[in-house]
């Protein structure tokens, strides 16, 4: 009913407004509280004792404030309590502080209860429990109820007393630790490792014990299983025989394992940083290029290879190697590489070929033998029945002479074939047009494969250049004929073509058969019987026949695959049973060459008188040659070792042209002879003779620029049109 000016202000009402915003003393409460704020007031009206309440009260100008009342009943004329008079006060700020503090003590609760790491408060310096949490509950596997009030001692919790010590020891020092681990065992009985942090703090005045813990037993027992793990792995890599190297985005040697140090000689120090393509023999350096490109850019991509790597002392050591991409994993960020050296165990595998050849030349010795002696008799019968005739006076039968002629050719046709094969026929390179060599082939080969074989010939126009010799081509070609003519007995289709083509690294990588670079194609295709995988997986392995015995050699496709890779070529086969046969002979292309138009035309004239020198050891050769050379007209020196040839006197040898010599004869070879010869006349012109080469005249089988050789045998016509031919030269 009355009001102060202060409770005029605290509704924000002007007095004299009230009945302008407020019906009833009701209408001023907020409506959240007018229930309660009634209820209490009823109450105390109905018992007459004092009035306290606290309420909100919702003003004009929006504003929400807490109110608290205060007041004493009053009484009216008839004694009943019919009104209070009190104080009214603005609350506020203490209902808004009180708020924040719960609030926070909320938060704090949460965070306390909630926290993964054990926590707890004790005292000072006794260590009794004041408070923990969930986590420590669980860690400790101990109640609230049973640990509060109690030191961990107490509990049986503390099973380390000198750590415990010495932690305590440290916190009265320092006033904290950090992570120190210390044993203890759970209310269960089972030890574990916890690390602990405790800090002192001031609460209310009194000093107190604030830590916290975390149970790190599978942590350290996971980093103990890692620690052995790593260096069991690194034992592993350190002893291990094997090369481990591990090679970087750039290519270059980041790891160097102990294997590796023994394998080549080369110290982790010394290799480290260092280009991976140094080590590599200059041969696999292309190859191992493409390789390392290849897994540089395709992250787990693999590669088995085999490479030569330098040694420190300067020999080559063959590696087998597995190398693994690992760009993605970021403990390696590179290429691993694994490799066992196999040098002595390929060294044993050649001497094992090795042996298996000879085993193989054994077996071969009676069908070369057959094929020997039947031109032996064939020459010795014909020139025995010469012999007769001229004994008798009668004249000699020509077809006789042409026997013993063409079974020495014959002869000599299976030695060149047994020497191609051993890669000791001596061969002269020339720029070569492959077409021209096939079309000179096709008369020969017509006769060769008979009417019931069919010859397509297909050419490219204008093949590129090669760099072999005309001869050794043209025995490759008989060679593959003869092989399909085989496979066809009933007759059947024989193709052959020629053609250029070019290998890019991209197609090199998709077909491991092919080569990079520019190569002219000899492809001969027939549509025989066809081979097994089997079979066709030894046809280049010398003596190697599908055959009857005496029927065949065994030499012809080893004779092929010889005569292709000394020319920097190489050879493959496609078939199978029933689909016939296709050989595939690529030789590289040569630039700044242009095939000869005919072959050498000897000299119409092929007498002489200048003076010759021949040097030979075999008297029967030398006879020969001496014989010829003399009806020819030429004055001749003969001697029959290196020797006896530097003694001749002066006066002899000082008008010499030529000298015909030998290469292989004992004490001194033909080419130191020669050598001598020449310092002493340096206008002496050289001619040799050899059966086969030898590296004092040619290298790996090939001639050597300037020197003019003979091949053994040879005949009398071409031994006189060579003499010639180099006496004319200017």
């Amino acid at each position: 009913n009355t009001w102060s000016e202060g409770l005029w202000g605290l509704y924000g009402l002007e007095r004299g407004g009230r009945q302008a915003s407020y019906q009833t003393w009701r209408d001023s409460i907020h409506p959240d509280d007018r229930e309660r704020v009634e209820r209490v007031v009823g109450a105390a009206a109905r018992e007459g004792t004092e009035l306290g309440v606290e309420w909100r009260v919702a003003r004009p100008d929006g504003a929400v404030r807490w109110l608290a009342s205060r007041g004493r009943p009053m009484r009216d004329a008839h004694g009943a309590f019919g009104r209070f008079m009190g104080i009214v006060l603005d609350v506020t700020e203490a209902k808004q502080a009180e708020q924040a503090l719960r609030e926070s003590e909320q938060r704090f609760s949460a965070i306390y209860d909630h926290a993964p790491y054990a926590i707890a408060l004790m005292n000072h310096p006794e260590g009794a429990l004041r408070a923990v949490n969930d986590a420590w509950e669980r860690m400790f596997g101990c109640s609230r109820r049973e640990a509060l009030g109690k030191t961990s001692v107490e509990l049986g919790l503390a099973t380390d007393p000198d750590g415990r010590a010495r932690m305590y020891a440290e916190i009265r020092a320092r006033g904290s630790v950090r992570d120190w681990e210390l044993e203890f065992t759970t209310r269960a009985g089972e030890r574990r490792l916890g690390a602990f942090s405790f800090k002192l703090v001031d609460i209310g005045g009194r000093p107190y014990h604030l830590g916290t813990a975390l149970d790190v037993t599978e942590r350290k027992r996971t980093e103990a299983a890692l620690r052995q793990s790593e260096e069991r792995f690194r034992a592993l890599i350190e002893k291990s025989s094997d090369l481990i190297l591990v090679v970087d985005a750039n290519g270059e040697y980041q790891f160097w394992s102990q294997g590796a140090v023994e394998m080549l000689g080369w110290t982790a120090e010394e290799q480290r940083g260092r280009p991976a393509l140094e080590l590599a023999h200059p041969d696999d350096q292309p190859r191992m290029e493409r390789v390392l490109a290849q897994l540089l850019s395709q992250p787990g991509a693999t590669s088995h290879d085999l490479l030569r790597y330098r040694h420190k002392d300067g020999s080559w050591r063959q590696i087998e190697t597995i190398a693994r991409s690992l760009l993605d994993d970021p403990a390696v960020k590179g290429v691993v590489v694994n490799g066992r050296d196999v040098t002595a165990q390929r060294l044993l595998e050649e001497q094992f070929r090795q042996a298996q050849k000879l085993e193989s030349i054994g077996r071969l010795a009676g069908g070369v033998a057959h094929d020997f002696n039947n031109m032996l008799t064939v020459i010795l019968s014909y020139s025995d029945g010469l012999k007769t005739d001229l004994a008798c006076g009668s004249a000699a039968r020509p077809e006789d002479v042409e026997e013993i002629h063409a079974a020495g050719e014959r002869a000599r046709d299976l030695t060149r074939q047994l020497l191609s094969f051993a890669r000791k026929q001596v061969i002269v390179p020339v720029a070569l047009d492959l077409n021209a060599v096939v079309r000179g082939s096709q008369k020969m080969l017509t006769r060769l494969l008979g009417e019931d074989i069919e010859l397509l010939v297909n050419l490219q126009a204008g093949p590129w250049t090669i760099h072999a010799d005309p001869g050794q081509v043209e025995q490759v070609i008989v060679n593959l004929a003869v092989n399909a003519s085989d496979a066809m007995p009933r007759g059947g289709t024989l193709t052959i073509e020629t053609h250029n083509t070019t290998v890019d690294p991209e197609g090199a990588a998709l077909d491991p058969e092919l080569v990079v670079g520019e190569w002219v194609r000899l492809v001969v295709r027939d549509t025989g019987a066809g081979m097994t995988a089997d079979v066709k997986a030894h046809i280049f392995e010398p003596f190697f026949t599908t055959k009857e015995q005496g029927k065949g050699t065994g030499l012809g496709l080893a004779t092929v695959y010889g005569i292709v890779e000394q020319a920097g070529g190489h050879v493959h086969v496609r078939s199978e049973p029933g689909h016939g046969t296709t050989f595939t002979v690529s030789f590289r292309r040569v630039h700044g060459g242009s095939p000869p138009d005919a072959r050498p035309v000897a000299p119409a004239v092929t007498r002489g008188t200048e003076r010759v020198l021949v040097v030979e050891d075999d008297p029967q050769v030398r006879v020969v040659i001496v014989r010829a050379l003399r009806e020819a007209g030429y004055d001749v020196l003969c001697a029959s070792s290196p020797r006896e040839a530097l003694d001749l006197p002066e006066e002899e040898s000082g008008r010499l042209r030529l000298l015909i010599t030998d290469v292989v004869m004992p004490g001194l070879d033909g080419h130191a002879l020669a050598d001598e010869l020449c310092r002493r006349q340096p206008a002496l012109r050289v001619l040799y003779l050899s059966g086969y080469s030898q590296d004092v005249i040619a290298d790996h089988g090939v001639l050597s620029p300037g020197i003019e050789l003979l091949p053994k045998p040879f005949t009398g016509p071409a031994l006189l049109a060579r003499v010639r031919s180099i006496l004319d030269r200017i």
